[in-house]
């Protein structure tokens, strides 16, 4: 669970892409003094009346496809995997992905493809750098440890709004803990077949921006939703009120009998 500033990376400037006419309509009103303040802006749109047949940006402007470019332009890396190599299944999983950086032609020295441990860091750390990165990268590969689902790296990358490629989680029921779905919140990779590892993970690459992005805000939102610290505070609190329920009976009915541990300190 992440709540730190991380999460204000996600949202790009969409002012650039939008239309001449739009954008001409937000800037400050002529012979409009700036002086004493900032000055005022006029949100009125053009006159309809005044359009042509052939005047049609407000009709055919695409507001998510400007996201989308938005979005790609602010992150000059195609592919970044930054695992540690320390356990089997993560250095296996930086080893293919240098692999598909090589295949595609991605130049490490350009910063298209991102690669390897950046530093030392412990998880007590927010490292200014690693986040940096992450947050200028298109697709995020991670690797969970090899026995259990959830780390922090998930949620850095997630919460990076990049589309993270990852390894399937262990229970497959609901995504396992991350409730996140192939395809619909991130794309999940084979960890144990080489061939579909870099086949799913040079699809993913060569994918049309617009839908790289609505993969990448899809798991961003649901990052936002449901694993923060008050989601995991939210749960947590959820879970005592339905243990209290069931105190003064059924299978917590003996425990309530026994009475309260003792309190070493009580009588001090």
């Amino acid at each position: 669970p992440l709540d730190f500033a991380v999460f204000d990376g996600f949202l790009p400037s969409l002012l650039a892409p939008l239309p001449a006419r739009l954008k001409k309509s937000l800037q400050p009103s002529s012979g409009q003094s700036t002086s004493g303040g900032a000055p005022r802006l006029t949100t009125a749109l053009p006159d309809a009346s005044g359009l042509s047949q052939n005047d049609t940006d407000f009709e055919e402007f695409d507001l998510e496809a400007a996201e989308a470019e938005a979005w790609a332009r602010e992150r000059p890396a195609k592919l970044a995997c930054l695992l540690r190599p320390t356990m089997p299944c993560r250095a296996r999983a930086l080893a293919w992905t240098a692999e598909v950086c090589l295949e595609l032609g991605l130049d490490s020295s350009r910063g298209e493809c991102v690669l390897g441990q950046l530093s030392d860091a412990l998880r007590d750390t927010f490292d200014a750098g690693y986040l940096s990165l992450i947050r200028q990268a298109q697709v995020v590969v991670t690797q969970k440890p090899c026995e259990y689902d959830g780390d922090y790296r998930t949620f850095e990358a997630l919460a990076s709004g990049a589309v993270v490629a990852m390894d399937a989680p262990l229970d497959p029921q609901a995504g396992g803990v991350l409730g996140l779905s192939h395809g619909d919140h991130a794309v999940f990779l084979d960890p144990n077949d080489e061939t579909s590892f870099k086949r799913t993970l040079q699809g993913l690459i060569e994918m049309p921006t617009k839908r790289k992005y609505a993969i990448a805000k899809r798991g961003h939102l649901e990052a936002l939703t449901r694993h923060r610290t008050v989601s995991r505070v939210d749960a947590l609190f959820v879970a005592l009120a339905k243990a209290w329920a069931l105190w003064p009976r059924g299978a917590l009915a003996e425990l309530d009998a026994e009475g309260p541990p003792p309190c070493p300190v009580c009588a001090q």
